[in-house]
């Protein structure tokens, strides 16, 4: 019988054996992701891999990790990528904040499937319209983008140049390149008409206290779980605070249990980017 997709059976055939090679030599996955030599002879263009359970859009392979990772094996970010698939339920309500081109927001639809919902907070003006095509590429109905970030109060602010995704809050000058809208969640949360909120991502490059803090009734009253990832150095350097301090917020104000999803222990004041799963404790 012919393959009736043959560009997706050897897109399947590429990952297997990229996988394979990375398992016995872990050395393999430095250089498909990172080496130099390699971006040169990759395509300039962007490229439509196979993820798990959805299709995606990626940036070109010469300049996206992210786009590297999804072509040569089929996934990106293996442990946060497996804690999200083993938790998530049908008819979730997700909120991703920070999408990017949308992996996670695609991973998630896929899960939650049509009767759950994903909505989406992306303020990179050049991730939005691979954003777009992506919900459109896999036919995926129930996911609202909102082109903006999230914070603690209403805004704007300056982002670096497309897929570095860093925001400098209320600050011009510092390297950015686009004006965006920021606006607190708490303040957005009904219009989006939902009774439930199942789970929140958060990845934004040092903004996490700023969007947990823009979020604090919603948190109160919903009890999401969380998967975030904590940027110690940008939380010091841009937004003058630290990881100990969204951990502590996280766990001591709001009853908050936080595993660590890609490390053995999770510090109680990280110096390095950390991904946690959080569970609400409290009564």
């Amino acid at each position: 019988m012919r393959n009736p997709n043959p560009r997706k059976g050897m897109s399947n055939i590429r990952n297997q054996l990229c996988r394979w090679g990375i398992r016995r030599w872990p050395a393999l996955r430095t250089f498909l992701l990172y080496d130099r030599r390699l971006q040169r002879i990759l395509p300039a263009s962007s490229r439509i891999c196979d993820g798990p359970g959805f299709r995606i859009r990626t940036r070109p392979l010469k300049t996206s990790l992210i786009a590297r990772s999804v072509y040569f094996t089929g996934i990106w970010e293996p442990e946060m990528t497996a804690m999200a698939q083993e938790k998530i339920r049908e008819g979730w309500h997700i909120l991703d904040v920070g999408a990017d081109v949308g992996y996670y927001s695609m991973l998630f639809r896929s899960k939650c499937g049509p009767r759950g919902a994903v909505a989406v907070f992306e303020p990179d003006p050049e991730a939005i319209p691979f954003l777009e095509k992506n919900i459109a590429l896999n036919g995926f109905e129930n996911i609202r983008v909102f082109r903006m970030a999230l914070s603690d109060h209403r805004g704007t602010g300056m982002m670096k140049p497309a897929g570095k995704g860093q925001l400098y809050p209320d600050r011009i000058g510092d390297g950015g390149n686009a004006t965006v809208e920021m606006a607190p969640f708490d303040e957005l949360w009904p219009e989006l008409g939902w009774d439930r909120l199942d789970l929140v991502k958060i990845d934004v490059e040092g903004a996490e206290l700023s969007v947990l803090k823009g979020m604090e009734r919603v948190l109160e009253k919903h009890h999401p779980h969380l998967l975030m990832e904590v940027h110690p150095r940008q939380l010091k350097e841009v937004f003058q605070t630290s990881a100990g301090e969204v951990l502590h917020f996280l766990a001591e104000r709001h009853s908050y249990r936080l595993l660590p999803v890609d490390t053995p222990v999770l510090p109680a004041a990280p110096e390095r980017n950390v991904t946690v799963w959080g569970d609400w404790m409290g009564t």
